[in-house]
């Protein structure tokens, strides 16, 4: 039945005038006067359902788990866009190059005078222009490029997290509360970060040696490879320098706070094409990510104006609206599929009179990123709302300006690089690590406790948003899991006591703990716990007898708590009935 309507529905087109009608974007209808009938463009097709396209869900079981978090019934946006209505479209004229189940929508070439045929046929709902954006989020060059390293620094001790153990980037770790973090042992393990760049032309750096990699794709050249290839487009330097801040890990040079996830890598930017960036490509990216079963998104780039044609339509700050462009609408549907997405702000710095937003950092549901200084000030440059709106952004800040990052020229070249797209990685590391010890959380449960625990959580602005983060309070929102000291006592209760009392320590790392009573004399009394026991909160039990199960003399006595770090003793006092 679908079948005979569609041819019906094509002889009909066939035979109809060329002229625009209502179901062509305002995007399209802009530039149609400027056309001849022989001209062709990438246009975008949305449709009006997915009959035909059964029940089939283009997903990996790892992203059907991720969605069950959140509604564990199929949405529609896991089924495929139907088969025939794509066949019917090549039919009609479309050359079909992608396709968006998020949208419902199928992306191609398309003659102007065959336009009509595409538009009027019964699962049309839209035809409408697949943007070209100009690239608007470069980093600064601080002009310090250090192709060999100066000799390395002193080898860390094992689990120090100090300087020592991150080396070059703890000046911006450090300021974000992430050694407190890894000190807890929550490293971003089991979460899959994917990053969409203008590909990765350093992957041989010794900061990616441990780099665990579960896919690559490049979108813009159609291989796997996301380098610098001969005879391809793009350059990979900016990719190479938001990996190394999210995922490097080098003891002693340089530590990355997420460097346990795992990474899908994706090439989305031609670089060598007006820095442009075609939506379709952008949103297949993030389909993928979602299908192969992503958790967070974290793209450093950002976009605001369209390459078209001379005065005609284009996106501007009036479009920063949280859901008006298309990456942007398609951005905060990847939040509502569970993944959390993380956006650089931009780096078009302040404007009195509107938002300085690239999109698809405006949307609603995603967490857009901007830089602070080594001081905890905004950086000049980075962009600020809020949305047309009314909403509050950038949501959050990081460091961003003289950040030092891995950079292309062998395997132990640093350099500074300034800019937003350096402090979204960081941001986007600390989501991986909430995750990895709350595996449970959803995006707008992590955002809020990043916004609701940061520097400016009580009166946040339209420059910095609620500020600079804080990576402990953040993760401990919702229930402690990371410790202010590697070891500390509580106080005992009831204290005094007769016959039990409860012994309460937190142990900041995970290690092997010794927990002893003494008299008052200093003799041992007896040995509560000698085992290697994990990070967190512990609780032992005394009931008032030494190691023969003999009752104790009322008295002062003494707990230890021992590592093999530290050491900590709290008076206990006993009082027989």
């Amino acid at each position: 039945m679908i079948a005979l309507s569609v041819w019906w529905w094509l002889i009909s087109a066939f035979l109809s005038s060329s002229q625009p009608d209502d179901r062509y974007g305002p995007l399209l209808t802009g530039v149609l006067a400027d056309l001849s009938p022989q001209d062709s463009m990438l246009v975008w097709v949305y449709l009006t359902d997915k009959k035909g396209s059964g029940e089939t869900r283009c997903i990996s079981p790892r992203a059907a788990r991720r969605l069950s978090k959140g509604s564990p019934r199929p949405a529609p946006e896991d089924r495929p866009v139907s088969g025939s209505y794509i066949k019917a479209l090549r039919l009609q004229g479309l050359d079909v190059r992608g396709n968006s189940r998020w949208l419902n929508a199928v992306s191609g070439w398309i003659r102007v005078d065959r336009l009509p045929g595409v538009s009027r046929m019964p699962f049309v709902k839209q035809v409408e222009l697949v943007s070209r954006f100009r690239q608007r989020d470069r980093l600064f060059d601080d002009g310090i490029t250090l192709p060999v390293f100066p000799p390395r620094l002193s080898k860390p001790r094992t689990n120090s997290f100090d300087t020592t153990f991150y080396g070059l980037t703890y000046p911006a770790v450090r300021q974000l509360r992430i050694p407190e973090v890894h000190r807890s042992g929550y490293f971003g393990e089991n979460v899959v970060v994917a990053l969409m760049d203008a590909g990765f032309n350093n992957l041989g750096h010794e900061v990616f040696d441990s780099l665990r990699i579960m896919a690559t794709w490049d979108f813009v050249n159609g291989d796997t490879s996301v380098a610098d290839d001969p005879g391809q487009l793009g350059s990979g330097s900016h990719g190479t320098y938001v990996l190394s801040l999210l995922a490097g890990y080098k003891p002693g040079t340089f530590v990355g706070p997420a460097f346990r996830s795992t990474y899908i890598l994706t090439k989305t930017e031609n670089t060598e094409s007006e820095t442009s960036l075609e939506e379709d490509n952008w949103i297949a990216a993030m389909e993928w990510a979602d299908s192969l079963g992503a958790d967070v998104i974290s793209t450093s780039l950002g976009y605001r104006e369209m390459s078209v044609p001379p005065g005609t339509r284009t996106y501007d700050w009036t479009w920063m609206s949280g859901d008006s462009t298309v990456i942007t609408r398609a951005a905060n549907i990847a939040v509502s599929r569970g993944i959390v997405v993380v956006i650089a702000a931009g780096n078009e710095g302040f404007d009195p009179d509107h938002n300085s937003l690239l999109a698809p950092a405006d949307g609603d549901s995603v967490i857009a990123v901007g830089s602070v200084d080594a001081d905890g000030e905004r950086s000049f440059f980075s962009s600020v709302g809020p949305t047309t709106r009314g909403a509050i952004k950038p949501n959050v800040m990081a460091r961003g300006s003289s950040v030092t990052v891995a950079v292309p020229g062998g395997r132990t070249a640093y350099g500074d690089r300034s800019g937003t797209s350096l402090a979204c990685p960081l941001i986007s590391g600390i989501c991986a690590v909430m995750l990895s010890a709350h595996p449970t959380l959803r995006p707008h449960e992590i955002r809020s406790a990043l916004q609701r625990t940061a520097a400016q959580a009580s009166a946040p602005d339209v420059l910095s948003g609620y500020g600079l983060v804080n990576a402990v309070a953040a993760i401990n929102y919702y229930g402690t899991v990371v410790f202010e000291t590697p070891l500390s006592i509580r106080p005992n209760t009831p204290n005094p006591f007769s016959q039990l009392t409860t012994i309460v320590y937190e142990l900041g790392e995970p290690g092997r703990v010794h927990v002893e009573l003494f008299n008052a004399l200093g003799q041992r009394v007896r040995t509560l716990a000698d085992e290697v026991q994990p990070t967190g909160r512990h609780t032992i039990l005394w009931d008032g007898r030494n190691r023969n199960g003999l009752r104790c003399a009322s008295g002062v006595y003494f707990v230890r708590v021992r590592t093999e770090k530290r050491s900590e003793v709290r008076r206990v006092l006993l009082l027989k009935d």
